[in-house]
Parts: structure tokens; sequence; C-alpha cells
């Protein structure tokens, strides 16, 4: 425990100087900012030509115009989910005093009781993923789990992962329940909603693997989460003492999006959805109806059809008044370019094609 001291030194932080030395940084370099919004957004670009197999003319005028709104909507993405990500474990630092030296003590400075909290802390971020992956499981082998019966589980999961982080707690700054006791709650809610969304992308995405690999990808994938939600939590604890709370968001503001826009993988994905999507409206599998005299014979439903209209298909993007698209399903078939000119309406896919992507 430190002294009060400490912790009201916590509830004094300047934050308007802080603010105006982001601004006076921001001022001083606008040559390093632009170059910066010419390239992440380029190399992003680069890793989706490359990785996606998406045929793209990054020398085309509507690739180079578009750069500025790539980057915005590129760190809008990575940005929010990665806001989201951390967002269960920002209760760990309400509250939290600094030290002599000006460090936040989120964690207990004592080498064992601090591994100790942040296993705790791994395991009950593990909880609601375990009790819906449970829940799943139970209603798919027998009937004993109703619809109505998911509510009044997520409300239990809910308050049992306030109620364990409030002693959790307890042990590191001596109070059981306060006032961040209901935070805690609804940072339970939040967990179970980003453990859905990750076993709902990986299903998503291995729906054609082996019950039993998929099962083991997603606990490796929830234990990975975890870790990295209790590491940055950790990791604003090593820096709180040369950087406050405003600057510590800024700076990994521009680490994040510039490390998604470098990394191939994440480039090429956020790139690719951010095109893919401005080019159909949000759908990530269209049909489009060509006019009658298209050459794209190729693409049509084998069915017969007055209103010409193509199979599922995957839009890369739209450049030059020209449609790229790829067969849905292939992630590495031939890329198709149909003009613009021959496309005379854009529809989503059906129901259970839209789902299954």
């Amino acid at each position: 425990m430190k002294d009060p001291g400490s912790v009201s030194e916590a509830h004094s932080h300047d934050w308007t100087n802080e603010l105006r030395s982001i601004q006076a940084w921001i001022q001083a370099h606008p040559v390093l900012l632009a170059t910066l919004g010419i390239f992440l957004p380029s190399a992003a670009l680069f890793n989706y030509s490359i990785f996606g197999r998406a045929p793209l003319n990054l020398a085309s005028t509507d690739v180079i115009s578009s750069l500025p709104t790539l980057l915005a909507a590129i760190a809008l993405l990575s940005v929010c989910c990665s806001v989201l990500m951390v967002a269960p474990v920002l209760v760990l630092i309400e509250g939290a005093p600094r030290d002599e030296k000006g460090e936040l003590v989120i964690f207990p400075l004592e080498r064992k009781a601090r591994k100790r909290s942040a296993l705790q802390w791994i395991a009950l971020l593990l909880m609601p993923a375990a009790v819906i992956a449970g829940t799943i499981i139970v209603s798919a082998l027998s009937d004993a789990v109703s619809d109505w019966m998911y509510l009044p589980i997520i409300c239990l999961t809910a308050l049992l992962y306030g109620i364990c982080g409030a002693f959790i707690r307890s042990a590191d700054r001596g109070v059981v329940f306060s006032e961040s006791t209901l935070r805690t709650t609804f940072a339970g809610v939040a967990q179970m909603l980003i453990s859905v969304f990750v076993m709902q992308s990986i299903l998503s995405a291995l729906r054609d693997d082996s019950p039993s690999r998929i099962l083991l990808i997603v606990i490796c994938a929830m234990i990975l989460l975890a870790l990295l939600q209790v590491g940055c939590v950790m990791a604003i604890q090593l820096t709180s003492r040369y950087a406050g709370p405003a600057r510590q968001a800024f700076l990994a503001a521009m680490g994040i999006v510039t490390f998604v826009c470098i990394f191939p993988p994440t480039g090429a994905w956020l790139a690719g959805a951010v095109l893919g999507s401005s080019a159909t409206g949000g759908n990530s599998c269209a049909r489009l109806f060509l006019s009658p005299d298209t050459s794209f014979a190729q693409l049509l439903l084998e069915a017969p059809t007055s209103e010409r209209h193509t199979s599922d298909l995957r839009v890369l993007a739209k450049v030059d008044g020209i449609y790229l698209v790829r067969k849905y399903g292939a992630a590495e078939g031939s890329v198709y370019l149909i003009p613009e000119l021959q496309v005379l309406a854009l529809t989503p896919c059906t129901s259970t094609r839209k789902s299954g992507s």
C-alpha cells in the first residue's frame, strides 16, 4: 500500500500541458507526418497487391488520390480494434497510485505477488470465453440449454467476473468492493463480446477443418488474447514514468497504425477490407448484374435466367472504372477485370453465403 500522498498524485495529472506538448510536437514535424501519410497507406496497398494477389495499379490516379482516405480508414479500424481489445483491462489502471518516481503501480511491486496477480487476471479474462465455449458445446450435444437461458448465463458470468475482479483488486489495493466493481462487471460483458468475435472469426475462417483442430486454435487464440491484454497493461505501467496517459495513447496509436500497415498480413487484410467494402457498400460477398453485351460468361450462373447475374464474387477493389473480382471462396483464383460500364447493378450474396463470410 502506498501512502495517501502517492494516491492523490495519480489524480493530479496535468492534462492540459500534456495535450499542449503533443500539439507542439505535431506542429513541429509536419514533413514527417506528411511522409508517413503517404508511406503507410502505400505500404498497405503494396502488401495487398502482393499477399492478397490483387493486381492493383499503384501508379493509378485513383489509387494515389485514395491514399489519405485509405490511411484514415486503416487508422480508424486498427485503433478501434486495439481499444476494444484493451478496454476490458483498463479497469486495472483506474485508481492506481504512483510511486515516488511517478510510475503507476498497477500490479504489486513484489515479484511473486506481481506474477500471482497477473496470472489471476489472465485466468479471469479467460473465464468468459470458457463459459461461452462450454455453453455452445453443451447446447450442441444436448437440449439442456434453451434459447431463453443465454441472457441469464451472460448476466451471471458478468456478475461473477465483477466479483472475482473485485477480490483480485482487493489483494493489491486493500479494498474489496468499490465504485470500480460495477465497471469491472461491464468489462466482463465487453470481454465476452470480444471472445465471441474472436471465436466467430476463427470458425468462419476454418469452417472446413476438423472440430478438434478448430477447438485447439480457439483455445490458443483466447490464451494469446489474454496474454496480450495483460501485457498491454504491464507496458502502460512500465512507460508511465516517462509519459502521461494522453502521450501514451498518442504514441500507441502511431505505433499500432505503423505496424499494421507495414506488417504484410495485417496491412493486406486491412487494405483489402477498406477497398473491397468501399467498392461494394460493405458487402464481403456480392453478385453483379451484367449487361447483355458482356463477355464474362464464365462468371454467370449456370441456371437459365434473363437477369444475367454472376455467381458469388469477392470484389477486391474498383480502380479506374474497373471492378477487380474473384470467385468467392477462391483465395488465389483468377482475377477478372470487369468494366464498370458493363455492370448494371450490384447486390449482396444470399444470406447463407453472407453468414459464412
